[in-house]
């Protein structure tokens, strides 16, 4: 997704698009000035190459018509000598070449990895659609508007949360990592809904019995048709996108503290 997309979508806020737009402008900059350097080394290393192929010839014929020499002593003399400049000429160039290489091959998106990983929600694929489809109220608005209520909250500009599939969870199953720590890692079941008991419920209404990710309250798994019921009998209510976005708003509040010294 572009900058511009994600802006739009308030998937990242208006000072995160502009140190994005800056990040990007850098990488540009510092990719241009290597192809104008690997573009210079090219150049340097074909005028070396013409350059030994002078000296032996032109060394050749001073050497038999100048001074009388024979061919094969002259071939023995200059020959060793047009090389030898050659490699002293190409050293500084090999220097530069092995530079960019050792650079090129570091981790230069380390910190990045590191800075933009701060939270990581891991979700199965059966959850991707929650996150992809143009739903009303999809998951990643719900994360947009989690990250402004907890700046209204606190003052706090909250990092990004990355969100990514990981094949090696269930298919409806979510992980939520802070600074790279497990919070919460729950399996969510396809179709049902979580019925959370606060304690004051009127009637205890039949469901397969589990226990709410986040809190750890006693709960309820129910269908789409018990939900009136449900309500009615004091039960809370949630579907997977609320499970997930309750877990996180929880999560980030209690842990604020080791999220920014991490960052810092």
């Amino acid at each position: 997704m572009s900058i511009d997309s994600e802006l739009a979508s308030k998937a990242i806020k208006e000072y995160e698009a502009m140190e994005k737009r800056k990040k990007l402008q850098q990488e540009v900059d510092f990719y241009s000035a290597m192809k104008g350097s690997l573009k210079f080394v090219s150049g340097y290393v074909k005028i070396i190459i013409v350059s030994i192929f002078i000296i032996i010839l032109g060394g050749i014929l001073i050497e038999i018509l100048y001074r009388g020499g024979e061919i094969f002593s002259a071939v023995k003399i200059y020959i060793p000598l047009a090389i030898g400049s050659g490699l002293i000429f190409l050293f500084p160039v090999l220097l530069l070449s092995m530079a960019i290489n050792i650079y090129l091959r570091k981790p230069i998106n380390e910190m990045k990895i590191i800075k933009d990983d701060i939270m990581r929600l891991e979700i199965g694929i059966g959850l991707i659609p929650f996150v992809v489809e143009d739903l009303e109220d999809n998951l990643q608005k719900r994360i947009s508007s989690i990250r402004n209520e907890i700046e209204r909250e606190t003052g706090i500009c909250i990092p990004r949360l990355h969100i990514v599939d990981n094949p090696a969870l269930k298919q409806f199953e979510y992980s939520f990592y802070i600074c790279g720590k497990e919070m919460v890692k729950y399996e969510i079941e396809n179709n049902k809904y979580l019925c959370i008991d606060p304690g004051n419920v009127k009637n205890k209404i039949d469901g397969k019995s589990t226990k709410d990710p986040t809190f750890g309250l006693p709960a309820i798994l129910i269908n789409k048709e018990q939900i009136g019921d449900t309500v009615d009998a004091g039960y809370i209510v949630a579907d997977a996108q609320k499970i997930i976005s309750t877990s996180l708003v929880h999560f980030i509040k209690i842990n604020l503290f080791e999220i920014f010294s991490y960052n810092n």
